[in-house]
């Protein structure tokens, strides 16, 4: 939603690279450590390269599945009710892995002030979302006619940051496949009464808990930072989502990274193993589109592959593929930096991001690209100087 370039893409640098099946076996639980009424996991390729298989647990949360390739996979827990949980699972030997996961609770509205119906009955089409009345007794109702013998719903307005989820009414469920899941109700008589009772949310704080009987094993090691990371970003937009809501200026809004930053890179000095020191120091230079000065120095280090991880530089990523991947990765991070600027009006800084951005890395992407732009977009002619910066993009 805000991501310049997001985690999936590093995840290329450790591709799938050998045939060999591992069993993957565990239990996957609501936040209270109970079953619920229906729960998926989906087993993909990073970077969007294609959806692998989908299985559902059991009624007692076991769930079992196979993977035929060792490298990196993305595996997604979903059940009703709760938010989905993306684990990065590092699967390198053949065998067996067992990881358990208890989902969190949907993060809700304090106040529903829109709630809207969506489904079949609609073919799906959000403009043409039905309201859900507000009833004395604190309930939503809404009347469905459809001739179909199978309703299947999903409410808006509830969940925040705008995701559509299940009712509290429901005969059974649909998994849409998208990390959420479909009321099933079946009409009587071509007609539907649907109820929604807040009552019945489960508000609970508790997070999501990803465990694996060794957590010290490097598959464990891997899909905690990937956690770790994932829950940083949240932290973050949550805050600016909230400053947002308060009527805050974005120029006005401060974050303190201090200690996320110095634990970071202690943990980055610290880390012996290669493959795990990769992805924290990717973690680290990701936080540039979210406001962090990080220390360009460590790009160089970051593109650092010996001859154990040679397969990652036959891969399409562009800081490998790029004639200079330092200085690639220097213009990504500036170029992160500058928007950051941006979103927070900080005219001086995004200045200086941009003039260093095309002085040091013309060559680059990301230089030619800002250069154009801005010729471009002030009809200017390059040797003419810039009156102002103020319409940097």
């Amino acid at each position: 939603m805000k991501r310049v370039l997001t985690f999936f893409a590093y995840l290329l640098l450790f591709p799938v690279i050998l045939s060999a099946q591992t069993t993957l076996t565990g239990t996957l639980l609501d936040q209270d450590g109970k079953p619920m009424p229906m729960a998926n996991v989906t087993v993909a390729k990073p970077m969007g390269q294609g959806l692998v298989k989908i299985v559902e647990a059991e009624k007692d949360g076991k769930y079992s599945l196979t993977i035929d390739s060792l490298g990196i996979w993305m595996l997604t827990f979903t059940g009703v009710s709760h938010s989905h949980q993306t684990v990065a699972l590092y699967v390198n030997k053949s065998g067996m892995i067992k990881l358990n996961v208890r989902l969190k609770t949907y993060d809700y509205l304090d106040t529903f002030r829109d709630v809207r119906i969506n489904g079949n009955f609609n073919h799906w089409v959000f403009r043409t979302a039905v309201g859900v009345k507000k009833q004395p007794s604190g309930t939503y109702s809404v009347t469905i006619k459809m001739k179909a013998d199978t309703l299947i719903y999903e409410l808006m307005g509830l969940a925040k940051f705008g995701r559509t989820i299940n009712g509290t009414q429901s005969d059974t469920y649909l998994y849409d496949k998208e990390g959420d899941y479909g009321s099933v109700v079946y009409p009587v008589n071509g007609m539907t009464k649907i109820v929604f009772d807040p009552a019945k949310l489960d508000r609970s704080s508790k997070a999501a808990v990803i465990s694996f009987p060794d957590s010290e094993e490097v598959s464990a090691r891997f899909a905690r930072i990937y956690d770790e990371m994932n829950r940083t970003e949240t932290a973050y937009w949550d805050s600016v989502d909230d400053f947002k809501r308060s009527g805050g200026r974005m120029s006005q809004f401060k974050y303190d990274w201090s200690g996320i930053v110095t634990n970071l890179q202690r943990h980055i000095e610290q880390e012996k193993n290669k493959l795990l020191r990769q992805e924290l120091l990717f973690r680290y230079l990701m936080m540039s589109y979210m406001g962090v000065n990080v220390d360009t120095s460590i790009v160089a280090h970051f593109l650092e592959v010996d001859s154990s991880m040679s397969a990652m530089r036959s891969l399409e990523l562009p800081f490998y593929m790029h004639k200079d991947p330092v200085s690639y990765a220097n213009s990504w991070v500036l170029y992160n930096q500058m928007m950051y600027a941006k979103s927070v009006t900080d005219s001086i800084r995004m200045a200086e991001c941009f003039t260093i951005l095309v002085d040091r890395y013309p060559s680059t992407p990301y230089g030619r690209w800002r250069k154009h732009y801005i010729l471009q977009t002030e009809g200017l002619r390059q040797g003419k100087k810039l009156r102002s910066t103020k319409f940097l993009p």
